[in-house]
């Protein structure tokens, strides 16, 4: 009787087969992308954990960076008295806000490369462990994040210390350009314009440090070389990498909102901010790299960690192919005559004499023409007979021929290896 309700619910399910397990294997970027974060959760937030306090000289000079624009701020007498009862005013106000900030920046962004010397240690190490989880393969944290800062600190260190020299110069163009805003307003929109150039060049370069240090940990490259590719895809695959690069920053998008959101982003930054990012531009960085660098690679080093879409498995063609399968096994058994004590071989002694053996090859012999017998005298058996009419139905291939052909030539008592040659009628050709 068929059980009902919700055990029955739990239990009448599909069943773990060969095809179910092949259809869930991750079969394009997207699929990977989540099939690695949800299968390696665990490892993900052990490596954000490990990367985040490598970051925190980094993290900590850009809180000491805003809170420099309060401390500078209330030094300035933005809010001196007026009047006859107050301190005289300023002459010109105009700028002095603008000031501040870029003061602020040149005072502590100047520390900006050396606190990259701990973020390459961090992305050099965090960045091979995704790789490593993206294309399938067994990770140790721990090990595996030492492993990496070994194989690419130097790389990835260099790119961060380059893109923290142009950060600092972006910058302080870009305060300067708000200061003359300010202080010359009938050329406003020329510094309107700048800024705006300032920005699409810090996203510009910003994608091209990201593919450096993508194809730092995955590939062998001159440092010019690793500079000229990531250029070259960031140019040429602008719009989908501004994508990318808006969905790797979701995570820091909660900081920017009331207190409550702001507090889900902290946590979020916590568990998953810096791997998640990374992640994403893993599982993107190697479709790119599939597309145009491992274009003229082996098979099995494209596309590693996606799999072939499984096609639904015929099951009519599996039973054909089985009863086929079927046929040839029995076909090629031939009549073997079961193990009795009727014949014995006895074994040889320690010290045996020629006498010995050649009792024992008489033994041998003997037991070989009981099996000939035997097959000749169950050759014609039904099972065979149907076996061999089915054959001939279904038109037997070349190995099949040859094998009825031995059968037959053993019971005449003839040589397998040696073909039946057709005598030739020398006196009918006078």
């Amino acid at each position: 009787m068929a059980k009902k309700g919700i055990f029955s619910k739990l239990s009448m399910n599909i069943q773990r087969s060969d095809d179910y397990a092949k259809s869930t294997l991750p079969t394009n970027r997207w699929e990977l992308f989540w099939d690695t974060l949800k299968g390696n959760f665990g490892k993900i937030l052990l490596t954000n954990i490990i990367m985040l306090v490598l970051f925190a000289p980094l993290i900590f000079l850009i809180l000491l960076n805003f809170a420099g624009y309060s401390t500078m701020g209330q030094s300035n007498q933005f809010n001196a008295g007026t009047g006859p009862l107050g301190y005289p005013a300023p002459p010109n106000m105009m700028g002095l806000q603008e000031m501040v900030v870029l003061q602020t920046d040149i005072t502590y962004l100047k520390f900006l490369p050396l606190v990259m010397l701990f973020a390459g240690l961090a992305l050099s190490g965090g960045a091979y462990i995704i790789r490593n989880l993206v294309w399938g393969e067994g990770v140790f944290v721990a090990n595996d994040f030492l492993k990496g800062i070994k194989k690419n600190y130097i790389v990835v260190t260099a790119s961060l210390l380059i893109y923290s020299v142009l950060f600092l110069f972006i910058m302080i163009l870009k305060d300067y350009a708000v200061l003359l805003s300010v202080t010359m307003p009938k050329l406003r929109w020329l510094f309107i314009v700048s800024q705006v150039l300032l920005y699409v060049f810090l996203a510009l370069i910003t994608i091209m440090v990201i593919y450096m240090v993508l194809m730092g940990v995955t590939y062998k490259l001159k440092f010019g070389a690793l500079i000229k590719n990531a250029f070259i895809f960031a140019i040429s695959l602008l719009p989908s990498n501004l994508i990318m690069l808006a969905v790797s920053a979701l995570p820091y998008v909660f900081l920017f909102f009331g207190t409550f959101l702001m507090s889900i982003g902290f946590l979020i930054i916590i568990l998953l901010g810096i791997a998640f990012t990374v992640l994403v531009w893993t599982v993107y960085g190697h479709w790119v790299f599939d597309k145009y660098i491992n274009i003229n690679l082996p098979k099995e080093n494209r596309n590693r960690g996606v799999y072939d879409k499984q096609k639904r498995v015929n099951e009519k063609e599996v039973d054909k192919y089985k009863a086929q399968k079927k046929v040839v096994s029995d076909l090629t058994s031939r009549p073997i005559k079961p193990i009795d004590d009727d014949i014995v071989i006895e074994e040889l002694p320690t010290n045996f004499s020629r006498a010995d053996l050649q009792r024992l090859s008489d033994q041998k012999e003997n037991m070989r023409k009981d099996h000939d017998k035997y097959v000749s005298e169950h050759i014609n058996d039904e099972r065979y007979v149907a076996i061999r009419q089915q054959v001939e139905e279904d038109s037997p291939d070349d190995e099949t021929e040859r094998l009825l052909e031995m059968t037959r030539l053993e019971l005449e008592g003839k040589k397998a290896n040696k073909p039946k040659k057709k005598k030739s009628n020398k006196k009918g050709k006078r």
